[in-house]
């Protein structure tokens, strides 16, 4: 899609050709008011608005800084401009302006198509950027719930230590030892206080039963075996 415009000293439109289909991309995919019109008006000339009255939406960009440099200075300039699009995404434009006396010649050439590669890699790059950072969220979401678990476990191995504490200084207070029977490996635990009451070093008892058996007295160990 190829076309120009020649406009006076006063930035008139004097003459165009083949503007027609730029226009309808630029203009109504733009939403500007009175699109269609102001295609005709290109069609026709007849009007002595300027190109900024026409074209509002390139008032204060790089595209009218760029247009009135190379008139004020007579100078020769090319630019690229990209166009927000509903079908296409974006419409890429090189703008060329050839100064003559009294004007300025403004030649359009569509370079969409040489762009479409970067601005699928822009694209992909973008998809990549947003996957990127919903991983890192779901990933600080689970760090949350990991922590969130991590600290009710420690909450809670310290209330059981402390219980444990807590029983074990009862049993110490009230000379009350406990103990366990393991019927598979015949093993027996002692508590420490059972050791004292025993009369043995704390830590000194082995976990066997024949050496409970050897500390209970010979009359109370028939007793003892049919209890066990």
């Amino acid at each position: 899609m190829n076309g120009f415009i020649l406009v006076d000293e006063d930035w008139c439109v004097i003459y165009k050709s083949a503007l027609k289909g730029i226009l309808r991309h630029l203009l109504e995919d733009n939403h500007q008011e009175g699109a269609r019109d102001k295609e005709e008006y290109f069609e026709e000339s007849s009007s002595e608005q300027t190109l900024w009255e026409v074209w509002p939406t390139w008032v204060g960009t790089d595209v009218e800084k760029n247009l009135r440099h190379a008139m004020d200075k007579q100078v020769f300039s090319s630019m690229e401009y990209g166009y927000p699009n509903k079908s296409t995404k974006v419409i890429c434009l090189e703008i060329q302006t050839h100064p003559f006396p009294g004007g300025l010649a403004i030649f359009f050439h569509d370079i969409s198509d040489r762009h479409q590669p970067e601005r699928q890699d822009q694209q992909a790059e973008i998809d990549l950027q947003k996957q990127n950072q919903e991983l890192e969220q779901r990933i600080a979401q689970r760090t949350a719930q990991l922590s969130q678990v991590l600290a009710e476990l420690h909450s809670t191995q310290a209330t059981l230590n402390s219980r444990e504490n807590h029983y074990a200084q009862a049993l110490k207070f009230s000379q009350t030892g406990s103990w366990e029977f393991d019927v598979v490996t015949e093993k027996v635990f002692w508590s420490e206080e059972v050791e004292r009451i025993w009369g043995m070093e704390p830590g000194t008892f082995r976990g066997e039963l024949q050496q409970v058996q050897g500390a209970i007295h010979p009359e109370d160990v028939e007793h003892w075996q049919k209890n066990v």
